[in-house]
């Protein structure tokens, strides 16, 4: 069994069950408490998202 050390700054904390079913990127973090929750989901909503040509363009056409 090859058990690398895991000190890569690059390497996410992640889950094996949900990795193996989900099979795409993914990172695990354990929320403890109600304001870390807040701050999590409020990063994530207003995170600006790239979009590419082609969807503008489907857009435009729509």
């Amino acid at each position: 069994r090859f058990s690398p050390v895991r000190n890569d700054p690059w390497l996410n904390q992640h889950s094996k069950p949900v990795l193996l079913a989900w099979r795409a990127n993914q990172e695990l973090q354990p929320v403890l408490d109600r304001t870390t929750a807040i701050k999590y989901v409020s990063k994530y909503v207003s995170k600006p998202e790239t979009v590419s040509d082609s969807y503008n363009q489907a857009l435009t056409a729509f």
